[in-house]
């Protein structure tokens, strides 16, 4: 299908942004309404394998899970005060719509450098002594670069 054909797609059952918008209220008092909004509408226009929908229930998932991805991605910002009980809610229900990035690999900072933290928190002749190895200077650094340290 061609990028024109989405667009009138999405034109025609415009009504599901509109359902999609009144369903998650709370979330939308943290983030930006029209910043979400045009993001998802980003995605569509470049994704080429986005088949335009047939029902206004299609262009809702279809909206529904982008704009889990976009939120889950950190592309939208959440207003200063955070997102209430509710917000909080909806934004885990729209993010759980999409599986995990496969190139989005969270790793804990303290896990990876776990050497170089217990060598820093040990006796100051052993750290001396560590950093003699160029490796674990590196390594260090890093660390510190991190924030870990």
């Amino acid at each position: 299908m061609s990028y024109q054909d989405r667009i009138d797609a999405f034109t025609k059952h415009a009504r599901a942004a509109e359902t999609l918008a009144n369903e998650n209220t709370e979330l939308f008092l943290s983030v930006d309404v029209r910043d979400a909004f045009s993001k998802v509408r980003s995605l569509i226009n470049i994704r080429e394998s986005i088949e335009p929908p047939q029902t206004e229930q299609e262009a809702y998932n279809i909206l529904a899970d982008l704009l889990g991805e976009v939120l889950r991605d950190g592309k939208t910002e959440v207003k200063a005060y955070g997102l209430s009980t509710e917000g909080r809610n909806e934004f885990r229900q729209l993010v759980s719509r999409v599986t995990p990035a496969a190139s989005v690999q969270v790793t804990d900072p303290t896990a990876e450098y776990a050497d170089v933290i217990e060598a820093y928190s040990g006796p100051t002749s052993v750290l001396n002594q560590k950093m003699l190895n160029k490796t674990f200077r590196s390594r260090f650094d890093a660390a510190v670069a991190a924030g870990v340290i």
